[in-house]
């Protein structure tokens, strides 16, 4: 054979490949085709020239678009055709993640919960926010588990299981709020942030802690219990310390929001005040806690001298969150 036959050859070859990794990706997005449709086609790709391929691929598409126009006018008519769907593919095919499921009801009406199943749990989460958060494995757990106790607290009621609120540290831009923010849209909860860089006491003119409740009040359409069971993320918190100081009242309004047992009101307009539990509200607290690597180098005695001195030395200054702990922060 020679060399332009060769070339030849080798460019049909990625052109078959690029194609049936096509046309698997459409067969999957399209659930309401029969399952046993999807089999026979994804068995007999090797068999097929570019030209059929490429009229499936259009054919596909085509369906595809149709799938979301009926979701979208009656997306509770198909939710079972969708879950059958899911069940088959991950049997038949390869395993199904929670990922696939958000790409599959992309542009739909569909509620991600009614979809997803048992793959709500905090393995499948933490796998699919790793996609979006690069090399933040340990917090994308952590989150994970967040969002999974609280969903279990607030849709199937299981009111033994603790809130975990939870503590966030790290340099700006590695996903300290975009994570908490996508896993809120992901369950369904809404989502609000705290500036409290400039947090006033309540009864000063200024941005105080309640204020984000009837931000999300109104975002949610005037519903209570959307309110009471959001997700509030408490952003720069470590600025409330910066000087060495801190104002007592504010944080006593934190202790008063925080507080399992307690309520809480907020100001909605000029004259209704609404009262609210803050029971099932999870709170994540982040910030960049500069200092914190010196404090932490400080207490490892990576800089001393004296008898230990060698074998301290072999903690890497680096990876000093790994050595974290409450004492630090305090």
């Amino acid at each position: 054979m020679n060399t332009k036959s060769l070339l030849k050859n080798n460019r049909a070859s990625i052109q078959h490949e690029k194609l049936n990794k096509e046309i698997k990706r459409l067969l999957f997005l399209n659930p309401t085709m029969d399952f046993k449709i999807i089999l026979r086609t994804l068995c007999s790709l090797p068999e097929l020239t570019i030209t059929e391929k490429n009229e499936w691929v259009k054919t596909l598409k085509k369906r595809r678009l149709e799938f979301i126009k009926d979701a979208m006018k009656a997306p509770s008519i198909i939710i079972d055709c969708v879950k059958d769907h899911f069940k088959s593919w991950n049997q038949f095919v390869e395993p199904v993640s929670l990922d696939d499921i958000r790409t599959i009801i992309s542009g739909t009406k569909i509620p991600f919960l009614e979809v997803a199943g048992d793959l709500i749990n905090p393995l499948e989460i933490s796998r699919m926010l790793n996609n979006y958060l690069i090399g933040q494995e340990r917090y994308s757990q952590k989150l994970a588990l967040c969002f999974y106790l609280h969903h279990l607290r607030i849709h199937n009621k299981e009111k033994d299981i603790p809130k975990a609120n939870l503590l966030a540290y790290g340099p700006s831009g590695v996903g300290k709020t975009f994570g908490p923010q996508m896993l809120a849209k992901l369950l369904g909860v809404q989502f609000g942030v705290v500036n409290c860089n400039s947090l006033v006491q309540e009864g000063i003119i200024g941005t105080c802690i309640t204020d984000v409740f009837d931000e999300i009040y109104t975002k949610a359409g005037n519903k209570i219990s959307e309110v009471e069971k959001s997700v509030v993320l408490f952003d720069e918190f470590d600025k409330l310390f910066s000087n060495g100081h801190f104002n007592e009242r504010i944080l006593n309004e934190f202790l008063n929001v925080i507080d399992d047992d307690n309520t809480v009101s907020f100001r909605h307009g000029h004259y209704d005040v609404i009262r609210i539990s803050t029971k099932n509200i999870l709170f994540i607290f982040s910030g960049v806690f500069s200092g914190l690597e010196d404090i932490v180098a400080k207490r490892l005695n990576t800089r001393g001298i004296g008898f230990g001195i060698e074998k301290n030395k072999l903690v890497k200054h680096e990876n000093f969150h790994q050595e974290v702990n409450e004492i630090d922060f305090a």
